[in-house]
């Protein structure tokens, strides 16, 4: 039995409002200031952050992201197909057909490798949208993990429907997106409380909540949780059902204020950190701080 927990906090960095007309910060400088603002709140708990960053902003900022990344913390690609500045879709990544998908995907890499000078290795797509060719695609295009699910949520409208997936670490399936198969990428979902009911987003999805500090996407838009029950109930199904690998996986987006008593992103914040430690202790587990490679890694070599 393992008796440890990977705790990876991780971020969808987004383009600026002006630029995809939907969500996302009032500009790219101040998306920035919240990295640096939730990076410098995690360092000081002893935290690194995956971020998975919008192809655009690693192109026009890419010494940011050089940076981050040699501080050690991790780097992947985030898109979301409708706000794709070189190819806009009218939905999301999952209802796009195999060869579009492969289309764009390999559009936004060339735009992180080009900026970076490294091809992007872990994904996370926009409102975790994806279908059952989604991970074949991946793996073609030389990824080799990311969190491209989140546990049970139903989002018709985006192309998300998680019913019933697997919720710990695992190989994706070439053919089923739900189950766990033997494609060399590693999927690691988002945390997500399976102890309560199915519930209705005001957004307009159904889900199971999760960690994520200030709301889905927007403060207005949430519903209220207690992120210490929250983090309780989710490690306590953790360790009913005693995945070999243990991950705490914790979203947020770069549109929130992680400092500033006037934030409720940054209360949830701290609410989640302060709980980690008291959680673990009662589990017997050991906390381990990693990022999205570390785990992958960590899988792999079971």
């Amino acid at each position: 039995m393992s008796h440890t927990l990977f705790v990876l906090f991780t971020m969808d960095v987004e383009p600026c409002q002006r630029k995809s007309g939907v969500s996302g910060p009032v500009s790219d400088e101040a998306g920035m200031r919240a990295i640096l603002d939730f990076e410098n709140v995690l360092r000081l708990r002893g935290y690194r952050a995956t971020y998975f960053v919008h192809p655009e902003l690693i192109e026009a900022h890419p010494e940011f992201y050089r940076n981050l990344r040699k501080e050690g913390c991790g780097l992947g690609l985030h898109l979301h197909t409708t706000k794709f500045s070189v190819a806009p879709q009218a939905c999301e990544l999952g209802g796009l057909a195999p060869a579009e998908q492969h289309r764009l995907l390999d559009l936004s890499v060339s735009m992180f490798e080009k900026g970076l000078g490294i091809r992007p290795r872990l994904f996370r797509p926009g409102c975790f949208s994806a279908n059952d060719d989604t991970y074949r695609i991946l793996c073609d295009l030389g990824f080799c993990g990311g969190g491209v699910s989140i546990p049970e949520r139903i989002w018709t409208e985006r192309f998300c429907i998680w019913s019933g997936a697997y919720p710990y670490v695992h190989l994706a399936h070439r053919s089923f997106r739900q189950c766990p198969g033997d494609l060399p990428f590693v999927e690691i979902p988002l945390s997500v409380d399976l102890t309560t009911p199915l519930r209705y987003n005001p957004v307009g999805f159904y889900h199971h909540p999760d960690l994520r500090p200030g709301g889905v996407y927007s403060e207005t838009d949430e519903v209220p949780v207690n992120r210490r029950a929250l983090l309780h109930n989710i490690l306590r199904r953790m360790a009913a059902d005693n995945p070999p690998i243990k991950t705490l996986v914790v979203d947020v987006h770069n549109d929130r204020h992680f400092t500033g008593e006037g934030s409720q992103a940054a209360r949830d914040l701290q609410a989640v950190l302060d709980g980690i430690e008291p959680e673990c202790r009662a589990l017997g587990w050991k906390v381990e701080a990693s990022t999205y490679e570390d785990v992958i890694q960590r899988f792999l070599r079971r």
